[in-house]
């Protein structure tokens, strides 16, 4: 049936790019990551990660010789590392694009920089996206529950770097998205 709402070429696009990342998931032979386990430097980092000091230049010379190469030369090493997960990243962005665009945000206003809404109950929500204009001067602090999304607006004093509520009105937009 056809649905006037409903871009079919987009829906036709949307469909096949699903299909192709499906294929290439299915078609992926190893774990995800398993070429990074055979990496003698990723590893050897990752055993002395958690060790306080162990990351230092006589433990991790080689580390330390890495860090010292050319910008150019470590960025080509993590794309070459980042690559075999490239469908992963790319199947999680498509994702990610359908539950952000589920739902045009809506403009609220937070009272004395706090909001509270009150979510349908029996409701699957996937994200909350709250949107500010860009050089806003505030940041978001967002709690949720299957119950409901609170909102508080805050900034750092400059001084201490301790946050803050602002005691404000703020225009924001707020999507709580769901597929």
């Amino acid at each position: 049936a056809h649905t006037p709402q409903v871009n079919a070429e987009m829906l036709n696009q949307l469909l096949d790019q699903q299909a192709q990342l499906l294929d290439q998931l299915h078609r992926m032979n190893t774990q995800p990551g398993a070429h990074l386990k055979k990496h003698e430097l990723i590893n050897a980092i990752r055993q002395r990660a958690s060790i306080p000091g162990a990351l230092c230049v006589f433990d991790l010379a080689a580390l330390h010789h890495w860090l010292a190469q050319p910008y150019s030369e470590r960025r080509e090493d993590f794309l070459e590392w980042l690559e075999p997960l490239t469908t992963i990243r790319r199947a999680n962005e498509l994702v990610i694009d359908l539950i952000r665009n589920s739902v045009a945000p809506e403009i609220r206003t937070a009272e004395d920089g706090f909001f509270q809404l009150n979510l349908e109950l029996g409701t699957p929500y996937q994200l909350v996206r709250v949107l500010l204009e860009d050089g806003s001067n505030v940041y978001p602090e967002i709690s949720a529950s299957k119950h409901r999304v609170i909102v508080r607006f805050m900034r750092l004093d400059r001084q201490t770097g301790h946050p803050f509520q602002v005691n404000h009105d703020v225009a924001f937009e707020l999507a709580i998205c769901q597929l």
